[in-house]
């Protein structure tokens, strides 16, 4: 993926393009951000996640729950159906997902950390009730889709992705799957919420439930020769997409033995 900007009031995560953002807007402050999922939201930013504490009175694990830089320690994320606990070293930041706006449907889960020392990179975590299908336009009805069974096939098999063989693997104990590839192409018809240079994969909070897509919906996708590896594990049920991912190679193979370390650190259940 590839990440932007996201200022007080106004959180445009074009986790693939910093295109359609831009800078300096009044009563904010932006934070540079390289990318992998898109779109526009009405979420409050720049604030730090808070704590948690259980009915015995001993502090648990931060909850992620804003958007914000976060301190060295363990977060929890409630939104994938089981306890999910992640641990973080220093420089790290999070958008996280924080409910559809007015007259949007959810239609899944997500949150993404960024990492200073790597501004073109970042991983994030997405529970998906529909997909984006590919052989249909951003503006096309019925152009939302059920989840395929292998999601990471569905990756794979995706006409605008390179990828290579699918890989065997785990996550906190899960046996899942993954692949690596790379974006080298995008739809004619664009979608504008990404400035058109980004193919749109799972629709997180949207204006119509079955398509077609807003340019205002919040999308999780990836910018053209951006470099991606999904890793599918199941939580809570459901297929639950890790996508790590940077704006060109050489970010990501810088950024990988990091997010793999961060992998090592995730709790489930």
């Amino acid at each position: 993926m590839s990440r932007t900007s996201w200022r007080v009031a106004l959180v445009c995560l074009l986790l693939i393009v910093a295109a359609g953002c831009s800078e300096g807007d009044e009563g904010g402050s932006a934070t540079d951000a390289t990318g992998a999922a898109t779109a526009s939201t009405g979420a409050t930013g720049a604030t730090a996640a808070t704590g948690a504490t259980a009915a015995t009175g001993a502090t648990g694990p931060s909850m992620l729950l804003e958007n914000g830089p976060l301190e060295p320690g363990t977060y929890s994320f409630d939104g994938f159906g089981e306890p999910f606990s992640i641990t973080l070293g220093e420089g790290w930041e999070a958008f996280v997902f924080e409910g559809p706006g007015e007259k949007e449907t959810e239609l899944g889960q997500f949150f993404a950390l960024f990492n200073a020392d790597h501004p073109a990179a970042n991983i994030a975590f997405v529970q998906p009730t529909r997909m984006v299908d590919p052989a249909k336009d951003w503006d096309e009805e019925g152009n939302l889709i059920s989840v395929a069974d292998d999601l990471v096939a569905w990756f794979e098999q995706h006409p605008m992705h390179d990828a290579q063989r699918v890989f065997d693997t785990s996550v906190a104990e899960r046996p899942g799957s993954g692949v690596d590839l790379v974006v080298v192409d995008v739809p004619k018809n664009g979608w504008p919420g990404c400035g058109g240079a980004c193919v749109v994969w799972a629709p997180i909070s949207v204006e119509h439930e079955d398509g077609p897509l807003t340019d205002h919906d919040l999308i999780f996708g990836g910018a053209l020769d951006e470099v991606d590896r999904e890793i599918v594990i199941v939580v809570g049920g459901q297929q639950l997409l890790i996508d790590i991912g940077a704006g060109d190679r050489k970010s990501f193979d810088a950024f990988l033995p990091l997010a793999e370390e961060l992998l090592g650190t995730i709790q489930i259940g």
